[in-house]
């Protein structure tokens, strides 16, 4: 079983899940190398808001990052379930699209300032606007494949059983998994870093045999968490444009429930 477009996975080698790319073009390799081995892309959401103070030597453009991710979604190869930087990156477009202006109401911190930047000094802002909020806003919010839920920063045993909720309907209409997607679980508190203390209790109530891999919490490698009841979370995110590396992990199509 899997909850991606129909035909997506037809005649595909497997499928290849990306972790929080964050602007860096480390990505090109992953996505080009995908392709060369004619297989299905994922991404893990966080497309863009590098750090400005990366020094991992990595060519960093939020733009580029977008517009190959557009392009890819738009031509069936790739889907991508959105995360926090994601979201924040559609309202602010979302309300400028509106005329409510979105400097006011989003604070254009944690890269977001330098992302809007490239994207409206690119020869083709107008379309990589119109490209992410459409992207974004039809994006479902996890994927199902196999045993295997995809979802950029928490899960529940639900998302193994019902249809993916739609960003734009979800964002809209406040749906309860819209948070836990985006954002995971929280104490309230924040860490020394002014960050929110994210939490992973819900491991342990993962049923037996189901993992759940997520970008959005960043690692130094790629890490495995077991739960109490036999089910998993995979870490995906090792900060690809904020000092780390870029991560995927690869899957059959069998293993896709294609």
């Amino acid at each position: 079983m899997n909850t991606f477009p129909k035909g997506f996975l037809d005649n595909r080698a497997g499928m290849r899940w990306i972790g929080d790319v964050h602007g860096s073009r480390e990505v090109d390799y992953a996505i080009d190398s995908a392709i060369m081995e004619n297989m299905a892309i994922g991404f893990l959401g966080d497309l863009t808001d590098q750090a400005a103070d990366d020094d991992s030597g990595s060519d960093n453009d939020s733009a580029h990052v977008l517009r190959r991710a557009i392009e890819l979604v738009r031509s069936g190869r790739a889907v991508i379930t959105p995360g926090n930087h994601c979201a924040k990156l559609y309202r602010y477009f979302n309300l400028v699209r509106e005329g409510q202006g979105g400097e006011s109401k989003i604070k254009t911190s944690h890269g977001l300032s330098q992302t809007i930047d490239e994207i409206m000094t690119s020869a083709d802002s107008d379309q990589l606007i119109t490209g992410l909020l459409d992207m974004i806003g039809n994006a479902s919010l996890w994927h199902r494949g196999g045993d295997h839920v995809f979802v950029h920063a928490g899960a529940v045993n639900g998302m193994f059983y019902e249809q993916p909720r739609r960003f734009g309907e979800a964002i809209r209409k406040k749906d309860g998994l819209f948070h836990r997607a985006i954002y995971g679980q929280t104490d309230g508190t924040k860490t020394a870093t002014g960050h929110p203390t994210r939490l992973y209790e819900w491991v342990d109530r993962l049923e037996a045999g189901h993992t759940v891999v997520i970008g959005h919490d960043r690692r130094k490698e790629v890490l495995t968490i077991d739960g109490a009841q036999g089910g998993k979370i995979i870490h995906l995110d090792t900060g690809a444009g904020k000092g780390g590396r870029l991560s995927w992990l690869d899957y059959s199509v069998e293993q896709m429930g294609g």
